[in-house]
């Protein structure tokens, strides 16, 4: 598997993988700014009266908007931040549990798929969605931070180390 993960660390796919991330970001900016509010999946958490009143906000038009977004974007979208951190991860690992924060990375992905769902079901349900539904949702979102933040910050983390192992050596040099 490990073998599998290093196709990743290629700067080409890196590089990719981050062009179509950003592109989506800067789609994702547009979805919001057509619903008037911020995306559900962006908070970290949210409750029953927060999903009610968000998508009376969002209207008719801006639920099916967020629907599509939910399905469609944001099925991408995690795709190419997984496959860009995972790179940066393999990349520029100095440390074994890099590989252990890509596998929790993609966890996190697939509870990330899991709340995309989850979101589409909401919006298509409204107003007819259960307290019940939504603090599943909730849960799930908590989820996905909860296992996709550390993988981030400990990307950057390894980037930082690495930039300053290089340093070091090129400072060795003269």
């Amino acid at each position: 598997m490990e073998k599998q993960l290093m196709r990743l660390a290629d700067a080409r796919v890196i590089g990719g993988s981050f062009i179509v991330a950003f592109i989506c970001v800067l789609i994702f900016g547009q979805v919001v700014e057509r619903l008037g509010t911020g995306i559900l999946d962006s908070y970290d958490t949210y409750d029953y009266a927060e999903v009610m009143r968000v998508f009376m906000v969002y209207g008719e038009d801006g639920r099916s908007l967020y629907t599509y977004s939910a399905l469609i974007l944001d099925s991408i979208f995690p795709l190419a931040y997984g496959t860009f951190f995972a790179g940066l991860l393999m990349r520029y690992r100095v440390h074994r549990w890099a590989i252990i924060a890509v596998y929790i990375l993609i966890l996190g992905l697939l509870v990330d798929f899991a709340e995309n769902t989850q979101f589409a079901l909401l919006l298509t349900a409204y107003p007819a969605i259960t307290p019940e539904a939504v603090n599943m949702a909730a849960t799930t979102t908590e989820l996905k931070w909860l296992l996709l933040r550390p993988v981030q910050y400990f990307a950057f983390a390894q980037i930082a180390i690495a930039i300053g192992i290089w340093c070091t050596k090129e400072l060795k040099k003269i």
